[in-house]
C-alpha cells in the first residue's frame, strides 16, 4: 500500500510540474504570394501579417527546427534571396532566404534542401498554397507533399495559380504575409 501511495504521489507531482512549465513557442512569418512580388523581411515589425494561426507541434519538431537554425554551420559570404521566412524563437531572430541562406544577426550560413523542406513542413508553410502550387515546388517534387499539409487558402476553396494569368486576377487583396505560432504539445 505504501508503495502504491508513493507512486501515486510521484505521478501527481509530475503532472502538476509539467502543467506549470511554460510552453515552448516560436513564431514564423512568411510571404504567401508569388515570389516575384515578395520583399525581404528584415524584422518582424517591417510588414503587416494576417491574424496569427496557431498550430500544435511535437517536441521533436521544435527541437529539430531549433537545432537547424541555431547550430551555426560554416559561415558564408552569401546574401539572402527573397522570398524569406522570418522565425523568432525566444528573443533570437532567424531569416531564411529562398536560396537556403540563414541569417542570424550578422552571420550567414547555408542549410540543405532537405532541412529547408522540413522547416517549411513544420511551420505549415505549404498550407497557404493551393495543392497544384504545392506540387510545383521543387522540394515537394523531390520529397513529397508533407503529411501535415492542409490547404487553408480561400477557406475551403483552393484556386490553383495559373502562371499565365496575373496573380491579382485570381486572389482577392489581402496582406501577403502569414504569421504562424507553433506551440509544443
Amino acid at each position: 500500500m505504501k508503495k502504491f501511495l508513493f507512486i501515486f504521489i510521484v505521478m501527481v507531482c509530475g503532472c502538476v510540474n509539467q502543467s506549470n512549465q511554460p510552453r515552448k513557442t516560436l513564431e514564423a512569418y512568411f510571404f504567401s504570394g508569388d515570389s516575384e512580388d515578395s520583399p525581404v523581411i528584415v524584422s518582424q515589425n517591417s510588414f503587416t501579417a494576417d491574424s496569427a494561426v496557431t498550430y500544435k507541434i511535437i517536441a521533436s519538431e521544435y527541437n529539430y527546427l531549433f537545432g537547424v537554425v541555431s547550430k551555426h554551420k560554416v559561415e558564408i559570404a552569401k546574401e539572402i534571396k527573397p522570398p524569406t521566412i522570418f522565425i523568432k524563437i525566444g528573443s533570437i531572430q532567424y531569416i531564411i532566404g529562398d536560396n537556403r541562406v540563414v541569417k542570424v544577426g550578422s552571420k550567414h550560413f547555408m542549410i540543405s534542401e532537405r532541412e529547408e523542406y522540413r522547416i517549411k513542413s513544420i511551420i505549415h508553410y505549404y498550407d497557404f498554397m493551393c495543392h497544384e502550387d504545392v506540387k510545383s515546388c521543387a522540394e515537394v517534387r523531390k520529397y513529397g507533399i508533407p503529411a501535415n499539409y492542409r490547404c487553408v487558402v480561400h477557406g475551403k476553396h483552393c484556386i490553383p495559380r495559373d502562371r499565365k494569368i496575373p496573380l491579382k486576377v485570381l486572389v482577392p487583396p489581402r496582406p501577403p504575409f502569414k504569421k504562424v505560432i507553433l506551440q509544443v504539445r
